[in-house]
């Protein structure tokens, strides 16, 4: 009997850490899917999302590549301004000036917003530049 409701609950605790992996891999699937697709269309403006600057002022990976895939779709005559997001006000480290001299060191001008207030204006703007698994849930 003992031996019955132990295989039982086994049984359960598979069932459930399977069905935990086939989800966890199906929303993998689905946001590599949707971060591989090339979405870029039109835009009133881009907007680099923020992501880690490193201590001593030099963007992140993510930041790097952020930026300069915005400064692609500029280059690609997808938008007139690009405009960097992340950190706070003044702060010379801040995600957007990081990511906004970046893009000026690339030949393009680009704006900074580090205010609270950011992410309210990016919503009413289309597109955005951030990392493929943000994308899914953006869309």
């Amino acid at each position: 009997m003992l031996r019955r409701v132990f295989r039982a609950l086994l049984t359960a605790l598979f069932l459930v850490v399977l069905a935990g992996a086939l989800t966890f891999l199906y929303i993998g699937l689905r946001i590599n899917v949707t971060g591989a697709r090339d979405q870029a269309q039109r835009a009133d403006a881009i907007v680099i999302l923020g992501a880690l600057v490193e201590p001593d002022g030099q963007p992140g990976p993510d930041l790097t590549e952020r930026t300069l895939h915005g400064v692609r779709l500029f280059q690609r005559g997808l938008a007139p301004v690009i405009i960097c997001t992340g950190g706070y006000s003044g702060d010379r480290l801040s995600a957007a000036a990081v990511a906004c001299d970046l893009a000026v060191s690339q030949g393009r001008a680009a704006r900074s917003r580090s205010d609270r207030a950011h992410a309210a204006w990016c919503a009413l703007v289309p597109a955005g530049v951030g990392a493929c698994y943000h994308l899914h849930r953006r869309l």
